[in-house]
This record gives structure tokens, sequence and C-alpha cells, in this order.
């Protein structure tokens, strides 16, 4: 068996394109795909998902640039069209953008996704950085251990930085999630003895989002 998100189906009386649904296009300045092209776990795509369902019933990849991308054949008994990180099994990761769907009577919609940096470290800082860490790491003016997790310094902070709290240990070791404190953090019971236990502090998607973008080089 084989499917394909735009592909066209005949039928057998004499080659009509059958088609149901509706379709979407998203319009935007994109950047940051090119994080996700040797990446066999994860993908930057639209995706449409039914209430309930975080598995995408159709879903198209995204590449960078300023475009307009479409996406046809939307079954109608979906809730969401999204600007998503999904992985392998299309199941939604991050979301970037979306559009509520439910009983859309039109059959096309169009979304504007201004300037977005979809990027795997832009994507760490907005989607867990700044809603979960930088409370305690920079929001109100203390940095806890030292390190501030706000945009524009995390980076820095991180990457091949020396930790403050593992006797010769690194942040953020490039290439190496296993022997970086960043991971070891959110990932192990290592923050045990610390101030603050980080063990339950991310979902383990978002811990291995991290993982993953550690271990494929820690770009920025």
């Amino acid at each position: 068996m084989a499917g394909c998100d735009d592909g066209r189906i005949y039928d057998e009386a004499g080659g009509q394109i059958l088609e149901s649904g509706f379709s979407a296009i998203i319009e935007g300045d994109i950047a940051g795909c090119d994080d996700y092209q040797d990446d066999s776990k994860y993908s930057v795509a639209v995706a449409a998902f039914k209430e309930g369902d975080s598995f995408a019933a159709v879903s198209k990849p995204v590449a960078d640039g300023v475009q307009e991308i479409s996406i046809a054949n939307i079954p109608n008994d979906v809730s969401t069209v999204e600007l998503c990180v999904i992985n392998r099994l299309r199941e939604r990761v991050f979301t970037f953008l979306s559009e509520d769907v439910a009983g859309i009577a039109s059959n096309q919609i169009i979304m504007n996704a201004g300037k977005i940096n979809v990027g795997k470290f832009p994507t760490v800082e907005s989607k867990i950085f700044s809603t979960t860490c930088s409370q305690c790491h920079g929001a109100t003016g203390y940095s806890a251990a030292g390190l501030s997790l706000m945009p524009e310094e995390a980076y820095s902070m991180l990457v091949e930085e020396e930790s403050t709290v593992v006797e010769g240990g690194c942040r953020v070791v490039p290439g190496n999630a296993a022997a970086s404190t960043l991971w070891q953090a959110v990932a192990t019971d290592i923050s045990a003895g610390w101030a603050y236990n980080h063990a339950n502090l991310l979902t383990p998607e978002q811990a291995e989002f991290i993982e993953n973008w550690i271990n494929c080089g820690a770009n920025d």
C-alpha cells in the first residue's frame, strides 16, 4: 500500500480526477527547515489534525523561503490545520501556527505565517525555554546557576560552556547529548540533589527534542 498527500486519484471510467475535502495555503517567509534536512526523526510540515488526535490526517513537508505552501484533499472532519514540527510517525511535537477549521464552509483557507524561524534551537528557545525554564533562568533578573536562558543569551551560555553545577561538566557538548548537563538535567535524575529537581520539568517529547538538537550538532 502507498499513500501521497497531494496525489491524484483517477476513477476507472476515464481518468477523471476525484477530489474531496478542502485545501489550505500557508503564506510566509520561513527559515530553519534546513535544520531537519538530514534528520530522520523530525520534519517541519503543514498538517491537518482531527479533534483529540495528535497524529496528522494529512501532511506536507515545508522548505525554507518566501512561499505559498498548498495542501489539498484535507478531510472535512479535521479540526485544525497547522504549521508544525512532526515526528516520523506524523505526530505533532510543536505548533507554530494553527487555524481552527472545524465545520469550515469554504473549500479553501489561507493562513499567514509571517516571518518565522522554525529551526531547532529557535524552537527550543520559544517552545521550551521561554515557556518553562526562563522563569528561573533570567526572566526575573536572576539566573539560577548563573545560566540565563533568555533569548539572545541562551545559546552563548549553553554551547561549549562549563557547567557550574557538575564538576568537569559542559552544559552542551555539540554532537553528544549524553555528556551535556542540559540534557542530563531534564532527562535523568542528576538534579535530584540540586536546589531544584529538573527531572520532571519537561515532557519526554521536549527532552527528546533537546537531545536531538544536541546530537545533530547543537546549531543555532
